[in-house]
C-alpha cells in the first residue's frame, strides 16, 4: 500500500504542524509570563485565539498529521495470515513538532485539572 503523496513532503507537514501549535505555545507561554511576572497584558492580547476549538484543534492537527509522516503501516497477506509492520521513518523536525504537540497537551490538560480541582471534605 503507498502512501498518498500529500504525507511524502514531510517538510509541509512540520510547517503546518508548526503553525496549529502556535495558538497553544501562546497561550501555555502568556500563562507562565503571568504566573512569574503578573503582568497580564500579554494574555489579555490573545483573545483572538482564546477559543478551546482553536487551540486544541491545531493541536490535534499538527499530531494528526506528523504522526501520518512519521509511521509507516503496512499490511500484508502471507500464508493466509496477515502480516503488519509498522516503521518509524521521519525527520527530525517532524518529531519535535509531535513531541512539541503531545507536550503542550499535557500541559494545558494538567493546567485545566489543577485549576479545577476542588478538594471536598466528607
Amino acid at each position: 500500500m503507498e502512501q498518498h503523496s500529500f504525507f511524502k513532503n514531510q517538510t509541509r507537514l512540520a510547517a503546518i504542524g508548526i503553525f496549529g501549535i502556535l495558538p497553544a505555545l501562546a497561550l501555555c507561554t502568556s500563562g507562565f509570563i503571568q504566573i512569574i511576572s503578573g503582568y497580564e497584558g500579554f494574555s489579555n492580547s490573545l483573545k483572538i485565539v482564546d477559543h478551546p476549538a482553536i487551540i486544541l484543534g491545531g493541536l490535534m492537527l499538527a499530531f494528526g498529521l506528523n504522526v501520518l509522516a512519521i509511521f509507516q503501516i503496512k499490511l500484508q497477506p502471507e500464508d493466509g495470515s496477515l502480516i503488519g509492520k509498522i516503521q518509524m521513518r521521519g525527520k527530525w523536525f517532524n518529531v519535535a513538532v509531535t513531541a512539541a504537540s503531545i507536550v503542550l497537551t499535557a500541559v494545558i490538560l494538567l493546567y485545566a485539572f489543577v485549576e479545577n480541582f476542588e478538594v471536598v471534605p466528607r
